[in-house]
């Protein structure tokens, strides 16, 4: 059957309203087999394929792959990866090693991923350790970006190990990020005299992360890279600065392994107009380049993050995130919602209230989520008795296994706040209360709050305490404002998350 050229419009028109897709197919086969303006005709089967993958006639495939034409070869690739290509992977691979395109090669090599590669991989690492560098060759970026695509295939079947974290080089430099309204207390339980409160949060000296692991409520850690400083943001100088901290022997002093890194760039805390993407991407490929193919870009699939920060006189700072470390603190925390609180947020909360806390307290949380406060809560000062309730029944599941993983009895149950009643009164009552959303508009959550206070009130024995964190503070200082008869403000710590402000209000009642 002839295609002619004015019947372009009407296909790409039946793909896009699924009317029998797969004649419409059969069509353009047909049309690219007599010759009929191929490339455009590979494009329309290219995109039909991805919505409909089907078995190709492998003849048919190999001729497209060996086309002068070299966006005719790419979007056969592109087919190659969607519809696949059973017992002729070596026929393929033989095509991609001497392709000389390098556009069309970066194509071939996301086909080859989708194949069964144990028998092949042989040849993939040999062509990997030929794609040897300079910044001075033109092909330089296509093949950087190669290597991150081949180390990608050799972690899937074990060629190449992830590294493996075995603990801090002796006397490392490190930032543990904190909240503002609690930098002083994390400072305070640092043993170490090495240290100093920056804007970020704490810089000290560190022998091992087994003695951090004590403190709960700090964010991160990250590593400062030795001998960096603060300079302009200027991709060149940058990458050199990395490359010249000695980054790969400090994560060689840090790790066992094959002494090869995997690594992203981070650049959440910069200017919007800092940097553009394309430029991010160059500058990961150079500290891969640089690094003579030890540090390997991958924004998907990587060991390490290097975290660009831009201070307040405009320079660049870099920071080391490590992924090979992984963090034993919030362990039991398996299941959390969309809006539920960091655990260090709630860690910090435990730490702020514990001056106003009971020993052997009963507790009960009204907006309890997937029950993090209330297990932090457990953990600065043990409770007699631990209740947490929610109007949604799967965070209250959440919630059950997050506490049984932590070892901590809660009580747990659904119900609305309005209709929830119980016997006994509590020490202390908290909440992490929900904010004004998509869901919830403004006369929706005054009325929540209003709502909450006047249940904790009911709940709470004479002199015990409400501990409420909101983001929308002028709407529950209005709530407060309504019950300022039988409630007194204690306190009111400001916080600062992620760019976002909030408030944690400690509450006595009279």
């Amino acid at each position: 059957m002839a295609l002619m050229l004015n019947n372009i419009p009407n296909l790409c028109y039946d793909y896009k309203e699924s009317r029998d897709v797969m004649k419409n197919i059969q069509t353009l086969i047909e049309a690219i087999k007599n010759h009929q303006d191929t490339r455009a005709m590979v494009t329309l089967l290219k995109d039909a394929v991805k919505e409909n993958p089907i078995e190709l006639e492998t003849d048919f495939i190999f001729d497209l792959l060996k086309n002068d034409d070299n966006k005719i070869r790419k979007n056969a690739a592109v087919i190659v990866r969607c519809c696949g290509l059973e017992d002729h992977e070596q026929e393929f691979i033989e095509l991609f090693l001497k392709e000389e395109n390098w556009i069309v090669k970066n194509e071939m090599i996301e086909a080859i991923k989708t194949f069964s590669l144990k028998d092949h991989l042989l040849q993939l690492e040999e062509f990997y350790q030929s794609l040897n560098t300079t910044l001075e060759d033109q092909n330089w970026r296509h093949k950087e970006e190669m290597k991150g695509r081949l180390m990608e295939i050799f972690h899937y079947y074990g060629s190449v190990k992830h590294p493996q974290f075995i603990d801090l080089s002796k006397k490392t430099k490190v930032i543990l990020t904190t909240l503002n309204t609690n930098r002083e207390l994390v400072f305070d339980k640092l043993e170490t005299k090495n240290k100093k409160m920056t804007s970020m949060g704490i810089l000290l000296l560190a022998d091992s992360v087994r003695d951090l692991e004590k403190i709960r409520d700090y964010n991160e850690l990250l590593l400062v890279l030795k001998g960096f400083k603060e300079i302009s943001f200027d991709i060149d100088a940058i990458a050199e600065q990395v490359i010249n901290s000695g980054l790969v022997e400090q994560l060689n002093q840090m790790h066992k392994g094959d002494g090869l890194y995997s690594f992203r760039i981070e650049t959440s805390s910069l200017k919007k107009d800092t940097f553009k993407n394309d430029e991010i991407k160059r500058l990961g490929l150079r500290i891969q380049t640089l690094s003579e193919g030890k540090l390997i870009n991958n924004a998907s699939d990587y060991d390490i993050e290097l975290r660009l920060r831009e201070t307040p006189k405009g320079f660049c700072q870099v920071f080391l995130k490590l992924y090979t470390y992984h963090d034993p603190r919030f362990a039991y925390r398996k299941h959390a919602l969309a809006t539920s609180m960091q655990p260090y947020v709630a860690a910090s909360i435990a730490d702020l209230i514990l001056p106003f806390v009971t020993p052997k307290a009963k507790v009960i949380d009204l907006c309890c989520g997937s029950g993090t406060l209330l297990i932090e809560r457990d953990y600065i000062e043990p409770c007699k008795f631990l209740m947490g309730i929610d109007v949604f029944n799967e965070a209250i599941k959440m919630a059950k296994e997050n506490s049984e993983l932590a070892g901590v009895n809660i009580h747990f149950v659904q119900r609305d706040l309005n209709r929830f009643t119980h016997a006994h009164q509590f020490d202390e009552v908290m909440a992490n209360l929900p904010i004004q959303s998509a869901n919830k508009d403004r006369k929706s959550i005054e009325t929540l709050y209003m709502q909450f206070m006047k249940k904790a009130i009911e709940l709470t024995v004479p002199e015990g305490f409400i501990f409420v964190h909101t983001s929308d503070t002028e709407i529950f200082k209005k709530a407060m404002r309504f019950y300022k008869d039988q409630i007194e403000l204690i306190d009111e710590k400001k916080m600062t998350i992620r760019r976002g402000r909030s408030a944690l209000f400690i509450i006595q009642v009279k």
